[in-house]
């Protein structure tokens, strides 16, 4: 055991003494193609300006969109194949999704999948005319949502809602998880870095170590972090993630949705976005013999069908606020006001139940699902469907899987 853990640690030191050689510049080869509306194949990736992406994301504000509430959740199926659903819930409907590939010297290929944000990246009107931009093309590949890797390693991201202390300190955001390692990268990167450098979860768990991973925040008072599944071919699974300055592994962990599972960090969370959508995932995974099955159960905890299939529910206050980002304030947390609050989530619920899907769609109340997906480890693909329309649905994987 000892002789596999120093094998294990030499390994990792020569993925890492590898990884600046992953190219200084940035070399995609492929047109840019539009499959679907609003869906883009950015083509492959041959070489990453890795100085130039974490560079840009050290400087600039952190403008990633706040209200996303994505859902993931592992099994290995009777047949021994290991898969993972997930699906993507965003308010934006201006933004384009892209899928893309590495293949870059020394590092692992990797499929991506990315749905691209508020601020940080163009319109799909300016994409579909001119293109993705010089700047935007640099920092795509790591902004990777979901990747898969050629050696069958899979790696996802669900969001946290950031908090803070009465005093205005952070509760969960990372400075920096290793202040002595050579490599410093901003959290949402980390799929990318996984994807490229490690071929296992234990690879993975070890190699997070070497590098200094850090959040950032949108302002003052408010912060964001990030978590992730991990799952490899070999069945093995957990949930990984971050906060405090300090990264936390849950082996074993099935599911995610975006308030965390960890005792240390949970402990201090008010703001448990996603705890209906995490309850109906869970409650229908026993039941998932196949990868169809978990695609079906994906579609099903998206938030429109977790919340609005009949009529509005909502568990608690923190999910009514979950669901509605605008309502996020102190006051809907303070027990004080707890009779007032109640009288509003159902008012409000009334209120939705009374409009048409698109009138909800049209005010803005919630978010739609972006992408359903379901990565098999086994199999190295992604199945993935866009915009809730099985006419925009396609499976990604490597050469002899296409």
């Amino acid at each position: 055991m000892k002789t596999k853990k120093l094998l294990a640690v030499i390994l990792i030191a020569i993925m890492t003494m590898a990884l600046p050689s992953c190219g200084s510049k940035c070399v995609r080869e492929g047109k840019l193609n539009e499959v679907f509306d609003r869906v883009f194949d950015a083509g492959t990736y041959t070489s990453l300006d890795e100085d130039y992406a974490q560079e840009y994301f050290a400087e600039a504000y952190d403008q990633w969109e706040k209200d996303g509430g994505c859902t993931a959740v592992a099994k290995v199926l009777d047949d021994g194949d290991m898969i993972v659903g997930r699906n993507m819930d965003l308010t934006i409907c201006n933004k384009a999704a892209y899928v893309f590939r590495t293949k870059v010297d020394d590092c692992y290929e990797t499929i991506n999948t990315c749905y691209s944000f508020r601020d940080i990246s163009p319109d799909y009107s300016y994409v579909k005319k001119k293109g993705l931009g010089e700047k935007f093309e640099k920092v795509l590949p790591f902004m990777s949502d979901d990747v898969m890797n050629s050696e069958g390693l899979y790696c996802e991201i669900n969001m946290r809602e950031g908090e803070v202390w009465p005093t205005g300190e952070t509760k969960f955001g990372c400075a920096g998880t290793n202040p002595d390692a050579d490599e410093r990268i901003y959290l949402f990167s980390l799929p990318m870095y996984i994807g490229m450098n490690c071929a296992t979860v234990d690879e993975a768990l070890e190699y997070v170590k070497t590098l200094d991973i850090y959040s950032m925040y949108g302002n003052e008072m408010d912060a964001n972090t990030y978590c992730f599944i991990l799952a490899d071919k070999s069945g093995h699974y957990g949930l990984l993630e971050f906060g405090k300055d300090q990264i936390y592994w849950n082996e074993g962990q099935q599911a995610q949705a975006n308030f965390f599972i960890n005792e240390e960090l949970a402990k201090d969370q008010l703001l448990k976005a996603g705890v209906g959508r995490y309850d109906k995932v869970m409650a229908g995974i026993d039941k998932v013999q196949n990868e169809k099955e978990m695609f079906d159960l994906m579609d099903s905890v998206t938030y429109y069908q977790t919340y609005f299939p009949d009529k509005c529910q909502f568990d608690n206050r923190s999910e009514f606020i979950g669901v509605l980002p605008q309502w996020t304030t102190d006051v809907m947390l303070d027990d004080t006001y707890k009779d007032k609050i109640e009288a509003v989530v159902a008012d409000t619920g009334a209120y939705l139940n009374s409009l048409s899907r698109q009138e909800i769609r049209d005010q803005n109340f919630f978010w739609e699902s972006i992408f359903t997906e379901v990565a098999n480890c086994n199999n190295r693909t992604i199945d993935i469907r866009f915009y809730e329309d099985d006419s925009k649905r396609m499976t990604l994987g490597f050469d002899e899987n296409k």
